[in-house]
């Protein structure tokens, strides 16, 4: 099972170094989403801006990697980790799905930097990132990395009709040749279950209850999951599948 942002509670939010440990002490494998600073520091943090998590109005690429220290996670004693103390946390115990999140103008560097940090990495990891260009990227600079592009609807985007439609319906795969495909639980077009007939991998984000894993597991290949135990129905469909 893939823990979402890490195994976070309440003393240890979302994409924190607690809750990286913790998913380590479960033997869960992670999720975790990374972005640049001002000053091109990689840091692990969701959001393109602090308000949600941090109370800040400000994006994260607007501060540097010393303003962003001082702040805490949903007002707990965590602070947004950079990607090195994380990996270092994670210490190769567990599998690593490193979601890129596409930041106009940081992109690139992000890229560069995260491939430097991964190939010194001795630890299993993927990547993935909503944005094909991204993944495109990847392809060209790293193809030994085994790489994924994320799918959803896309309706809360502000992107043309035109354009939801070609990347909700991995129209762009082409491109960047993805070697899974990392969907919202409740997304599953046609064309999408075509390309997973093929044998194509097909995991899904993110289960929130039992009931949504369970649905989920019978489903696709493997689920992200976020803040219950998921490990006895896993175990139970592994046996259902042998």
């Amino acid at each position: 099972p893939i823990a979402h942002r890490g195994y976070f509670n309440a003393e240890h939010p979302e994409n924190s170094l607690g809750a990286f440990a913790r998913a380590v002490e479960h033997g869960f494998a992670v999720e975790l989403d990374i972005q640049m600073t001002k000053d091109d520091v990689i840091v692990v943090f969701h959001d393109n801006d602090l308000k949600r998590v941090c109370g800040v109005d400000k994006k994260v690429k607007e501060l540097t990697y010393a303003e962003i220290k001082e702040l805490r996670l949903l007002d707990s004693n965590e602070g947004v980790p950079t990607f090195q103390e994380v990996l270092d946390v994670l210490d190769s115990k567990v599998l690593v799905v490193v979601e890129f999140k596409s930041v106009s103008g940081k992109n690139e560097i992000l890229v560069d930097k995260a491939i430097e940090m991964l190939n010194a990495y001795p630890g299993k990891f993927v990547v993935q990132s909503f944005d094909p260009t991204i993944v495109r990227q990847l392809m060209k600079k790293a193809p030994e990395f085994r790489r994924g592009l994320l799918v959803g609807d896309m309706k809360e985007t502000e992107y043309p009709a035109a354009l939801r439609y070609v990347l909700s319906h991995m129209m762009v795969n082409g491109m960047c040749k993805p070697e899974f495909i990392d969907t919202d639980l409740n997304w599953c077009p046609r064309l999408m279950e075509k390309w997973h007939k093929k044998g194509k991998l097909l995991i899904c984000y993110t289960a929130r209850t039992l009931e949504q894993y369970e649905f989920a597991i019978n489903k696709y290949d493997n689920v992200i999951f976020e803040q219950f135990d998921p490990v006895p129905l896993f175990q139970a469909n592994r046996l259902n599948k042998k």
